[in-house]
């Protein structure tokens, strides 16, 4: 068998064609199902969405940072979760729409046809914001200084993987490949030198700024003034956002952990309960509730066809009601244990329940049951033995007895 020897993301693409852009990932999509491409990246799509698109999704490549475009009204808003926000949303951005859906479940969507008519809702007031990828920021630049807005950080990150068609499975292992291969800092700066950048001239810088010209070196002080406060100004805003993000991350993994602890102290005292349910609290042995779960085990395997052979035997403590009226209950209780420890001693592999005051149960399969009669003998035996050797309770001074009986 042969190996896949992968470099540098640079040389792993050095044989890809010319990429294929599209206006939108679902007219990407669609190339993709009619075989007009062989893969679409990036998407953002979970396995449940490819299935039902027939395609395949690799393991994310990267994550890239999500950032809201706003208007000046909402510059100073906090942009989170618990908000009602309303963004515009480009016709086709299958992959900012799932974002979103995970990421911000309270936030609405409207859809526009193009990205001017996204920045136009939000100068409209018809929407609050615009969501675009960290790597979508120079393709928008322009449109976003000419409406004068501001570019703030959602707080949190999208993958970004490739799709391909369902039957393309050489392709989707090649991919995936590649993906578990490669950082974040190889798709990074293999983007940033692949990327559109939009620059602008000297001269539009000049025309821009005429009144500037004029008094070159008071305006050039004065812009360097500015930005350094603006920039001051943001790193202080960023420093505090962030500050509030792990405060805010803090806070929610410590509640994560209470709720962790306490799962597990109900889950101890559930296993506890249960315990206690389930056994003697004077003979150590099985009780009436594990009889029961026990009876429900058996006849559901006799519905099913799947029972083996069994008998269940069934043991009466003699005298009990006499030692207890007589000698107190301390030495009922003694009593009652004595006869227990008979009945463990004869059926050694097999379980034994208290089913009341006096009573026991034994659920005889296996070699017990093939032997039951031999052992119901050694017990019935030792029974008389000890009648007749006089063996006493230390406590109640009476000898334990036991009759009993069997269903085959």
């Amino acid at each position: 068998m042969g190996q896949l020897v992968l470099g540098p993301l640079s040389q792993r693409m050095k044989n890809v064609q010319k990429p294929v852009p599209y206006p939108a990932t679902s007219a990407a999509i669609d190339a993709l199902s009619r075989g007009e491409i062989d893969c679409v990246f990036p998407v953002n799509l979970s396995y449940y969405d490819g299935e039902v698109m027939d395609l395949l999704i690799i393991n994310d490549i990267m994550q890239t940072e999500m950032c809201a475009i706003v208007g000046s009204a909402n510059h100073e808003n906090a942009i989170t979760a618990d908000r009602d926000m309303t963004v515009a949303l480009l016709a086709g951005d299958t992959d900012t729409e799932t974002f979103l859906k995970d990421s911000f479940p309270k936030w609405k969507t409207v859809i526009y046809a193009g990205v001017d008519e996204c920045f136009q809702a939000v100068t409209s007031g018809a929407a609050d914001c615009v969501v675009v990828n960290s790597h979508r920021i120079n393709a928008v630049e322009n449109l976003r200084e000419r409406y004068n807005f501001s570019l703030v950080p959602t707080g949190e990150t999208m993958g970004m993987s490739f799709a391909v068609r369902r039957s393309d499975h050489e392709l989707y292992t090649v991919l995936n490949k590649i993906a578990d291969l490669t950082s974040d800092g190889e798709v990074n700066a293999y983007l940033s030198s692949h990327a559109d950048v939009q620059e602008m001239t000297m001269s539009q810088f000049l025309r821009a700024h005429w009144a500037g010209v004029l008094v070159f070196m008071l305006v050039v002080f004065a812009v360097i003034l500015i930005l350094l406060l603006q920039r001051m100004n943001a790193e202080r805003k960023a420093y505090e956002h962030q500050r509030q993000m792990e405060a805010e991350r803090f806070e929610h993994q410590r509640l994560q952990e209470e709720a962790r602890i306490r799962d597990l102290e109900r889950q101890a005292q559930l296993a506890l309960a249960k315990q206690k349910a389930y056994s003697d609290s004077l003979t150590g042995m099985k009780s009436k509730h594990a009889y029961a779960e026990a009876e429900q085990q058996m006849e559901q395997k006799i519905a099913d066809g799947t029972m083996t052979e069994f008998s269940v035997g069934i043991f009466d403590v003699n005298d009990l009601k006499k030692v207890n009226d007589t000698q107190g209950h301390d030495a009922g209780d003694k009593f009652i244990k004595e006869a227990c420890q008979y009945i463990c001693e004869c059926f050694k592999r097999s379980p034994v329940y208290r089913i009341g005051g006096d009573e026991f149960s034994v659920i005889l399969e296996g070699d017990d049951y093939r032997e039951q009669e031999k052992l119901l003998r050694e017990f019935e035996a030792r029974m008389e033995e000890n009648l007749r050797q006089g063996k006493r309770c230390e406590k109640s001074q009476s000898t334990p007895r036991c009759a009993f009986s069997v269903w085959d």
